[in-house]
């Protein structure tokens, strides 16, 4: 079920797939409704094993430093 949706929303979002994942792993420290897994796990679908965990690290990072400075 997880990695046909992970599959439908990389198809739709096409080339902004990377942008989106960035952007929604930074309002997920917001609004933490979705599990940071699945969005690590897109991320790892998007830019590979080791890309996607450093690039969900770094805007987890971003968010919480955003949503600490509100």
């Amino acid at each position: 079920m997880i990695n046909n949706f992970i599959n439908s929303f990389l198809t739709s979002a096409g080339s902004f797939a990377g942008l989106f994942c960035c952007l929604f792993t930074i309002l997920e420290v917001f609004l933490p409704v979705v599990p940071l897994a699945l969005l690590i796990a897109i991320n790892m679908n998007i830019f590979g094993s080791v890309l996607g965990i450093l690039v969900s690290y770094i805007f987890t990072l971003i968010g919480s430093y955003l949503f600490y400075h509100l």
